[in-house]
């Protein structure tokens, strides 16, 4: 991701994230956040 959204992401602090939009999904991992969304799974936010 984009050095904007890093910093975000950075900022924000999240639980989890949800990587939609993106051709690459697999760069958005983060030490604090759930990345590993199962495709079809019903998710609360």
């Amino acid at each position: 991701p984009g050095i904007h959204i890093r910093e975000m992401i950075n900022k924000i602090n999240p639980k989890r994230i949800f990587p939609i939009h993106t051709e690459k999904p697999e760069l958005f991992k983060y030490e604090n956040a759930e990345t590993n969304i199962i495709k079809g799974q019903r998710y609360f936010i």
